[in-house]
């Protein structure tokens, strides 16, 4: 089973449509304020754009997701970078996020950036399978210079670092993609 969690109106294909609203395109209306309504281990893949920043008990879906994920299973995840403007447009975002937020969820020793960050606030841990910020202009004569740059940004880990530390208001980063993997007890 595939779920599209925070789908709105545009079911990633393939997937079961996961929303708190009771869209068009949504199959399963929930609030990701509390447990989802899915078996422990029963879900594949979950695909997730532009919802996480929406939700105000974070560790707890987060939690739920290392729940309902399969050992082996896979988490797509895109949300809003804390330096992007348009992200503070929207008034319902409760959250931004940076680099090293999904982190916190990974164990110290297995973490494959160079700033480690505590990993003692869950006891669920998730496996990061790739981290990359994405860069969007919406004046197109800038289109090839923010795909080179995004290019650079995302090439090492400490390219990233001095980006997020030292230009991310020079140049704001629209949004982060994180794939994730749970790692499950005995593992």
């Amino acid at each position: 089973m595939r779920i599209d969690l925070g789908c709105g109106q545009d079911k990633h294909a393939g997937h079961i449509g996961v929303d708190r609203l009771p869209l068009v395109g949504v199959d399963v209306v929930t609030n990701f304020e509390e447990a989802l309504p899915f078996r422990t281990d029963s879900i594949d893949s979950v695909y997730s754009k532009s919802a996480l920043e929406h939700v105000e008990r974070f560790e707890l879906l987060m939690s739920e997701l290392h729940r309902v994920v399969r050992r082996g299973g896979t988490i797509r995840i895109l949300v809003p970078h804390f330096s992007s403007p348009l992200s503070f447009s929207d008034y319902t975002h409760k959250r931004f996020f940076g680099y090293y937020t999904f982190d916190y969820f990974v164990p110290t020793k297995q973490q494959k950036s160079r700033r480690k960050v505590p990993d003692f606030y869950t006891t669920f841990k998730f496996k990061i399978i790739s981290k990359r910020l994405k860069f969007v202009t919406y004046f197109l004569p800038l289109l090839p210079a923010y795909w080179l740059w995004e290019r650079l940004v995302n090439a090492n880990e400490t390219f990233a670092l001095f980006y997020e530390s030292m230009l991310c208001y020079v140049i704001p980063c629209y949004s982060m993609e994180i794939h994730l993997e749970p790692v499950k007890p005995g593992e």
